[in-house]
């Protein structure tokens, strides 16, 4: 399956089971998507814009949390479900 976005990405991670993906972008923007609703694209449930590039990202199903590391080294924390800091 392939996908477009406006931004290139810098890093994707995705969970245990495929079914989640999240990206972090040179704009620093934060994308998650969910892979299994759709056979022709991926479902955006949430996106978040930091002031700096994304250079990591991490995703923690067991603590339900995203985490993103930027261009000016800080970590950054979202809750899973609703994208907020």
């Amino acid at each position: 399956m392939l996908f477009e976005l406006d931004v290139p990405p810098l890093c994707l991670k995705s969970n245990d089971d495929g079914s989640r993906l999240v990206v972090g972008c040179v704009d620093g923007t934060i994308r998650y998507y969910d892979t299994t609703c759709s056979e022709e694209e991926f479902v955006e449930i949430w996106k978040f814009k930091t002031k700096s590039s994304i250079r990591a990202v991490d995703l923690d199903d067991k603590r339900q949390r995203v985490y993103a590391v930027t261009k000016n080294k800080a970590l950054c924390v979202f809750d899973l479900e609703t994208g907020k800091r």
